[in-house]
């Protein structure tokens, strides 16, 4: 296994939490809401078995949609817990990936385009736990 991928998403196979920013206000003229986010990517996160909704010391991850007029940015973020040299825990944002476009005034664009940064990340990191995933 590549050491800097190891380091970027191996985590044991332990599930995580999510955290799905608020939207714009440009975002809900759409028609698209957080509850419709979190929704599309919680059932991907649970279908992998990897959600856990209360355990402050899971790892996370982060979604952001940002929606300004007919433009749109995604990012999709992991967050793990790391020690550095002196032995003081913190989290770390580790991997990213997102991109931008435009909405078309659709949301299911919007979401469409989520959930296939969250296919990246999901390939990603089951790739690096395989082992202790199976």
């Amino acid at each position: 296994m590549d050491d800097l991928k190891a380091f970027e998403l191996f985590n044991n196979c332990q599930p995580m939490r999510l955290l799905v920013e608020g939207l714009h206000d440009d975002a809900k003229r759409i028609g698209l809401t957080e509850g419709r986010l979190v929704a599309a990517v919680e059932s991907r996160l649970r279908s992998a078995r990897l959600y856990v909704e209360d355990d402050p010391w899971a790892a996370v991850l982060y979604v952001n949609v940002h929606v300004v007029g007919p433009a749109y940015t995604t990012s999709v973020e992991y967050y793990k817990l790391v020690v550095d040299a002196f032995g003081n825990v913190g989290e770390a944002r580790t991997w990213t990936t997102g991109g931008a476009g435009t909405h078309g005034r659709d949301p299911s664009f919007v979401v469409a385009g989520l959930a296939e940064y969250l296919d990246r990340f999901l390939v990603a990191y089951l790739r690096v736990n395989e082992s202790a995933c199976s």
